[in-house]
């Protein structure tokens, strides 16, 4: 476990009946066996009546693609821990815990998506962005996110993911957006 540890693209693997670490990694790269899951983390990061939007580089899979900040758990690492790192890595923004809301937890094909959203008053001039990671950062009323969507310029499900999970942004419903919901789970 140290050797795969060291490395930074590790991840815990979980079973997916009760999001349980098994105790072995993974690394990235390498396909999931079946019945293995890992954890990625998702910001919704909302600026006044604005989404930030990040484009994915060239080349990484959906490249050129519009998402929201995020990136995958880390071994040992908590998810509220990894979505933190992943703002600061991403775009350079430091982000304390009751700043950010869990809005809920999506399964994927070997995957869950735990979800965050973060409201607060920010500019591009704010962002450092990662170029390794991401090629441009834009803010987005919900008619161009909307038009984004339609035009197919988003990655996959993230719209519907957003909708899914009452995302006030998308449903323009009143959420519990304020209150520090806790994390699903939190390594030992």
């Amino acid at each position: 476990r140290s050797t795969l540890l060291a490395s930074s693209a590790a991840s815990d693997v979980y079973k997916r009946q009760n999001r349980k670490r098994t105790g072995k990694l993974h690394k990235r790269g390498i396909r999931m066996q079946p019945g293995e899951y890992n954890i990625v983390c998702e910001a919704w990061i909302v600026s006044g009546n604005r989404l930030l939007v990040t484009q994915r580089c060239k080349y990484k899979n959906f490249g050129g693609l519009w998402e929201c900040t995020g990136g995958a758990v880390k071994a040992g690492e908590s998810s509220i821990d990894c979505i933190k790192r992943e703002i600061k890595e991403e775009i350079g923004i430091d982000v304390a815990d009751e700043e950010l809301t869990f809005k809920g937890t999506k399964h994927g094909a070997a995957f869950f998506i735990d979800c965050y959203e973060l409201h607060r008053d920010l500019s591009l001039d704010d962002l450092t962005l990662q170029t390794e990671e991401v090629s441009g950062a834009k803010f987005v009323t919900l008619a161009e996110f909307e038009k984004m969507q339609k035009e197919k310029k988003l990655i996959p499900g993230l719209f519907d993911f957003m909708t899914e999970l009452e995302f006030s942004f998308v449903t323009g419903k009143t959420t519990l957006s304020l209150i520090h919901i806790s994390e699903p789970t939190r390594p030992l």
